[in-house]
């Protein structure tokens, strides 16, 4: 089975990482609070998804997924990564982007090539062309995936 990365262990990123790792897969979910890494890593899951603590609990115990702080340590052997990171509104309405660059500027340098790098954060038109111009070097693949998950019934 595949390695994953999972970078942003909020909504999208906890039951993203949960599924991935119940299908069989090794999964690896970074963030860069380190309170947030120590509750997942004792079993706490920071927001109610029916069925989501018995599914992290299940898929940690069977050493399918842990938790890291920072996004390079999840990237580092991994051959998809899932950019899950926030992209909040800005008070002009653009996106507030600062979340989603850290995160790739994070996971660059350890990019293998033909590593594929996943984006379900919601970001602005364009983004996926500029994230391919930039990955190109590293050889990596861009596929754009947004997530658009009602919380409680993912």
């Amino acid at each position: 089975m595949a390695k994953v990365a999972i970078i942003g262990a909020g909504y999208v990123g906890l039951t993203t990482g949960a599924c991935l790792a119940h299908l069989g897969h090794d999964v690896i979910i970074a963030d860069n609070k380190d309170d947030r890494v120590k509750s997942l890593q004792a079993g706490r899951i920071p927001f109610f998804e029916p069925g989501l603590e018995e599914l992290v609990s299940d898929v940690v115990e069977s050493e399918r997924l842990s938790f890291v702080l920072g996004a390079s340590k999840a990237s580092e052997n991994a051959e998809f990564h899932f950019l899950c990171l926030p992209t909040p509104s800005n008070h002009d309405g653009s996106s507030d982007m600062s979340f989603f660059e850290k995160g790739i500027n994070e996971i660059t340098p350890v990019l293998q090539p033909n590593s594929i790098v996943i984006n379900k954060s919601t970001v602005p038109l364009g983004t996926a062309k500029r994230l391919q111009e930039t990955l190109t070097k590293k050889e990596a693949h861009v596929v754009s995936n947004p997530e658009f998950l009602s919380e409680g019934n993912a």
